[in-house]
């Protein structure tokens, strides 16, 4: 397997999906069932949407995987059950509010995190995959990877190998 690209290019919402529904593949690919995966990025730069597709890959009925903006967090119970968080409305003292509605316990599964710039770097797991969603100069979206530990440098190669092999780009480095 070649190396993972850092970045990939998100041309439209069903790829943003798609991308989403590759890392679900590759959650059940590996077996994990302890992953947080922060998702930062603008309004509307399709974290909901990349979580959708998370959702569909680990068999959550279509619909069910929404925005949890003012619930701050929604179960689903898929083939891996995972936790989705959505931290935009915490401002006056995140971290206190994460920690008085009790969203701690939902970093011990697998763990979708929207608006993670919330808090700083220093709150998540050094196990963590991080993901960027940005506007591209030429319309559609970057979908940026990192993660620190092999575990989520795993997740991420399996997830952009997985999409660029469905989007037919070539699995190697330029």
């Amino acid at each position: 397997m070649a190396a993972a690209p850092l970045e990939l290019f998100l041309p439209d919402e069903s790829a943003t999906r798609r991308a989403g529904f590759c890392l679900g593949q590759a959650l059940v690919t590996l077996g994990l069932r302890v992953l947080t995966v922060t998702l930062r990025g603008e309004l509307g730069a399709g974290k909901t949407t990349f979580c959708q597709g998370v959702g569909q890959a680990l068999g959550v009925p279509t619909g069910e995987v929404r925005s949890p903006t003012f619930s701050l967090a929604h179960e689903h119970q898929g083939v891996i059950p995972f936790s989705h968080l959505d931290l935009y409305r915490l401002e006056r003292d995140p971290y206190a509010e994460f920690l008085e509605a009790g969203l701690e316990e939902s970093l011990a599964g697998v763990c979708l995190v929207e608006w993670a710039q919330r808090l700083p770097d220093s709150f998540w797991p050094l196990t963590r995959l991080d993901l960027t969603l940005t506007p591209a100069s030429s319309g559609g979206r970057a979908l940026r990877g990192r993660g620190l530990a092999p575990q989520a440098q795993k997740v991420w190669a399996l997830l952009t190998h997985q999409y660029l092999a469905w989007s037919g780009e070539s699995l190697s480095q330029p």
